[in-house]
Parts: structure tokens; C-alpha cells; sequence
């Protein structure tokens, strides 16, 4: 699982986006096992600049929709890189996690 959490500039969040998915194409490329990606959070933190220590109010432009949920770019930029990669597979003979290939035996085994 190639987890990030996000960046701290909403401006640049399309870039850092794209950069991770990058990453993730290197992971594959090179027959790391993997599951998939998460993104941290799906919408702007409040307070969590200070470790939720104080309730000040002050709001972490971070996820890709903001507390109102209207999208940031980042969002549209999720968009993009979903249409780009729309009905890809993952070859086969690549390695997924050990629990992902143990759950996928499992379910053609009548979960034995």
C-alpha cells in the first residue's frame, strides 16, 4: 500500500498528486507488491496543525474538497489521472501483497 497523506499547499496539490501516482507506477514497474493508494484526508483538516491539541478553528487546506466540499483542483486532477487509467488491469504474473494473493486463493478455494 503506498500510503501519503497530502501536501500542505492546496496550490501545488495537483503536482503532488501526480507525483505519487508516479511513484506508484515505479512501485509496479519494478514488481513491488501492492495493493493500492490512499489519500489522507478527503477533506480539509481543521486543527490538525496542532495535533488536534487546542480547538482554534484553524483550517489545513489539504484535501481535495474543502469543508464546504466544493473541489479543489486537486480533485480534478484525480479525475484526470481516473479517465487516463480507466480499464487498466494490473498484468498478470504480477505480485500483489501476500494478503491480497491469500485472500484471492481463499475465494476460489470456498474460503479455505
Amino acid at each position: 500500500m503506498h500510503t501519503e497523506t497530502n501536501t500542505p499547499d492546496a496550490a501545488g496539490g495537483p503536482a503532488w498528486l501526480w507525483r505519487q501516482w508516479h511513484n506508484g507506477q515505479l512501485i509496479r514497474q519494478a514488481a513491488v507488491p501492492g495493493v493500492g493508494f490512499t489519500w489522507f484526508s478527503l477533506q480539509d483538516q481543521v486543527d490538525w496543525d496542532k495535533g488536534l491539541s487546542r480547538a482554534n478553528g484553524d483550517v489545513s487546506p489539504v484535501g481535495p474538497f474543502d469543508l464546504n466540499r466544493d473541489p479543489r483542483p486537486v480533485a480534478q486532477a484525480n479525475c484526470q489521472l481516473l479517465a487516463m487509467h480507466r480499464g487498466e488491469r494490473i498484468p498478470e504474473g504480477l505480485p500483489l501483497s501476500r494478503a491480497a494473493s491469500a485472500r484471492g486463493r481463499a475465494a476460489t478455494n470456498g474460503g479455505q
